[in-house]
């Protein structure tokens, strides 16, 4: 959901930011509690850049310049406006995740 999105967003010039963005999940849990954590952005892989003779600056890095502008160039947001367009949509899933692990 917010990786599609997010790509949809992001302005593209060489497609670098955009092919970066992607998801990753982590959770861990103990025997009454559990966490996850969700994290969509560009990533950056240093072996495949270096293969396909990226530059050194790490698209999550880029993607904060476009995002916030620097004082040279003019904000371009993508990241904040994909969180606000999918929020509500978000809390469904994980409610409706949260509601059927506990059988409600």
């Amino acid at each position: 959901m917010w990786v599609d999105e997010m790509k949809s967003r992001v302005p593209v010039d060489t497609g670098g930011l955009r092919d970066s963005i992607k998801a990753k999940v982590s959770s861990r849990g103990g025997k009454n509690s559990a966490s996850a954590k969700v994290s969509v952005g560009p990533t950056y892989d240093t072996k495949t850049a270096k293969k396909n003779g990226a530059p050194s600056q790490q698209p999550g890095v880029y993607g904060m310049f476009v995002e916030f502008g620097t004082k040279d160039a003019k904000a371009t947001p993508f990241m904040r406006p994909t969180f606000d367009a999918t929020t509500d949509k978000a809390v469904e899933i994980f409610a409706n995740v949260i509601r059927e692990d506990l059988g409600l």
